[in-house]
């Protein structure tokens, strides 16, 4: 059994006392328990294998994506300067 950890901010549905929930693995389960009042609900594992989560990231997809290539001017500073001398003042 590995070590409870508590919830913070968690307010148990029994008693309403607050920071009292821990949550174990149990069983291969994850087990909520208020440690003030004994209130215990078993969180039982999806048998559906890896869930997609935001985390992961999807398979590569054989299409090639689009490439944006960016040009670099070097002589900006003349292309400025230029600009400033044919303004009209």
């Amino acid at each position: 059994m590995a070590k409870p950890r508590f919830v913070a901010g968690a307010v148990c549905p029994q008693c309403r006392v607050l920071d009292r929930i821990v949550v174990e693995q149990v069983d291969g389960a994850r087990r909520h328990r208020c440690v003030a009042c004994d209130y215990s609900k078993a969180e039982v594992a999806p048998a559906l294998g890896i869930v997609q989560g935001r985390l992961q990231r999807p398979p590569p997809s054989s299409e090639a994506l689009p490439v944006n290539v960016l040009h670099f001017q070097e002589d900006l500073e003349e292309k400025l300067d230029d600009d400033r001398d044919e303004a009209p003042s």
